[in-house]
């Protein structure tokens, strides 16, 4: 009986650490799909194809699984922009949207963009995104690795916490 016992324990630990591997894992892939949402608002606006609440519904349809939700937000609060700012309803659902799995400092660059949407020219405003965006890839590449990495490090961990307690009911 004890031996079943440690052996779900250890089975429990690396379970859990697989989990917070995979936290990890979704960061990298909010902040990729941010990137493509990004990219085509930028292009969007480089033609001047349509207008923003457009581009945010277009998004909230197509946009990644991490930031579909955000974009909804967005696209269904635009009646509120006479009272509210862009910028306000874009940091709005930065901050409600608890799916967002990001850090400060990416929170932070995303913020960016809103400061300026709706306030200049198309160009302007795709210069702005361009911007977030080559500041967001180095972003990108960290996250990668630090999943990468957290993934042997939490697996590991999980897997040693269980054996130790294995140890100990045995």
């Amino acid at each position: 009986m004890k031996l079943i016992g440690a052996v779900l324990v250890v089975i429990a630990c690396t379970i859990y650490g697989l989990e917070k591997a995979a936290g990890l894992y979704k960061r990298r892939r909010t902040l990729a799909d941010f990137l493509d949402a990004l990219r085509f608002m930028e292009a969007e606006l480089l033609n001047n194809a349509r207008p923003l609440p457009e581009i945010f519904y277009e998004l909230s349809c197509h946009a990644g699984k991490e930031v579909k939700g955000f974009f909804t937000y967005l696209a269904e609060n635009m009646s509120r922009l006479g009272e509210e700012s862009l910028c306000q309803l874009w940091c709005d659902g930065l901050n409600l949207d608890r799916q967002l799995s990001l850090s400060a400092i990416q929170r932070q660059e995303l913020i960016r963009p809103a400061m300026m949407l709706g306030k200049f020219m198309g160009e302007e405003q795709a210069k702005v995104i361009e911007s977030t965006i080559s500041r967001l890839e180095p972003e990108l590449l960290k996250a990668t690795e630090e999943a990468k990495a957290g993934l042997r490090l939490y697996m590991g961990l999980g897997l040693t916490a269980g054996l130790m307690l294995a140890a100990v009911i045995i």
